[in-house]
């Protein structure tokens, strides 16, 4: 957002009440505004966004959601929509959904589709199953996530590193949560010389992972450590960052390892592969399969000379494929067309 301002954009968002964001652009010149953004309450959001959008003459209304999506595309403010697509349609199956709920949302998101003038993908793999759904490409974009590489550098640095225990160690940083696969990643723990693995995140799934650690007799070996607002702490401390999920858009945790110069181990499903290249930043595995992501760890983690080349790659495609002034460009370059078209 600061780099759009930056090429000349008016920027401003519509958050739900309590969001951090309102706390993160304080000062900034951006402009946040907290409304009744809830799926249980859509009429009340779209009434609010149309309002807001009319208050403020925005030119163009972009949802970053399933939710928010729907709602802007029902605004009727008369401003050009644009629908960011950051998970991959139909991964909610493995995430615990049902078919009917599946099936509900699938509707949903066909309904209104014709009012969007621009998709954006975060990733191929995303675009192809818009495509598949319907999507034509005069109206599809892929453009991948960014990060600020000097931030996420300045944040592992500056923050007080974890009490670190049993080297080698494997890092997970998800929502534990099943689509995540983190599961399968402490089924892998048996089979390694890893010293430990550390699990970032919290979820639905937490009382089970520790479970499933006990029943395995690598709970000394697990460490559960809840939420974490600096888990880039804990990447920067790892021999290794694994990323077990059954269904990932894009993958800003394996980028953020890359700029740190950590080996990675991923599944290879969405975006992934596009952002761990195989065999060169990082080793990518079947999904839900712990022996092949028990081999790979160790075959990292017992290989310093090849972890350290793994590592450097990544560093370099991390910056030079995936800064945020890229994503910004891109996204500037969006804006204008659309505006230009539009006369």
């Amino acid at each position: 957002a600061p780099r759009l301002v930056a090429r000349g954009h008016r920027v401003a968002f519509a958050v739900p009440f309590g969001s951090a964001l309102a706390d993160a652009f304080e000062g900034s010149g951006i402009d946040v505004t907290e409304i009744a953004l809830r799926s249980t309450s859509p009429l009340e959001a779209i009434r609010e966004v149309r309002a807001l959008a009319r208050a403020q003459d925005f030119d163009i209304l972009m949802g970053t959601g399933f939710f928010s999506n729907l709602v802007v595309r029902r605004t009727g403010a008369g401003c050009l929509v644009v629908n960011q697509v950051a998970v991959v349609p139909g991964s909610e199956r493995a995430d615990g959904a049902g078919a009917v709920n599946s099936a509900v949302r699938r509707v949903a998101d066909s309904l209104g589709r014709s009012k969007v003038d621009a998709f954006v993908a975060v990733s191929d793999a995303v675009a192809h199953e818009l495509a598949d759904r319907g999507v034509g490409a005069d109206r599809l974009s892929v453009i991948h996530n960014g990060i600020d590489i000097d931030e996420v550098k300045r944040a592992a640095d500056e923050t007080p590193r974890p009490e670190l225990p049993d080297r080698p160690l494997v890092v997970c940083v998800a929502r534990l949560e099943p689509v995540k696969g983190v599961e399968y990643l402490v089924r892998a723990m048996p089979t390694t010389s890893a010293g430990t693995l550390v699990v970032v995140g919290d979820g639905s799934q937490a009382a089970r992972l520790r479970e499933v650690a006990v029943a395995l007799g690598v709970s000394d070996r697990v460490r559960f450590v809840g939420y974490d607002p600096s888990a880039t702490r804990w990447l920067a401390a790892a021999d290794v960052v694994a990323v077990p999920s059954l269904a990932e858009a894009f993958g800003l945790v394996p980028l953020e390892a890359m700029a740190l110069g950590k080996p990675v181990v991923a599944t290879n499903v969405g975006g992934l592969p596009e952002v761990v290249k195989n065999e060169v930043t990082g080793l990518l595995v079947p999904p839900g399969d712990p022996a092949a992501l028990a081999d790979a760890i160790q075959t990292v983690i017992t290989d310093a000379d090849r972890a350290g080349r793994l590592g450097e790659a990544g560093r370099r495609r991390a910056a030079t494929g995936f800064s945020a002034e890229a994503m910004a460009d891109a996204y500037d370059r969006l804006f204008c067309r659309l505006i230009a078209q539009r006369g």
